[in-house]
């Protein structure tokens, strides 16, 4: 196991100890977890944001809606209608 593997498991184990401890949630396992990843982001999701937000404010507008929807729909063989 990794290091940084090994620490993000003490850490969560920590943030569970801590729910335990204050017995102020009545929150499941599921809750728990969504919380969690709430507080500690994927970094690979914090960059795609990052590098989202650089190109936004340096001008590219993306797609617009009626673009996506075609591109969209003719990626997967949907009609207008579906």
């Amino acid at each position: 196991m990794s290091a940084i593997v090994a620490d993000e498991l003490n850490a969560f184990h920590q943030f569970l100890s801590d729910k335990l401890k204050t017995a102020m949630t009545r929150s499941s396992p599921e809750q728990v977890l969504e919380e969690w990843r709430a507080l500690h982001p994927d970094p690979d999701d914090v960059e795609a944001i990052r590098e989202s937000l650089a190109a936004m404010h340096a001008g590219d507008r993306g797609l617009s809606l009626e673009d996506f929807d075609r591109e969209f729909r003719q990626k997967n063989g949907l009609t207008s209608q579906s």
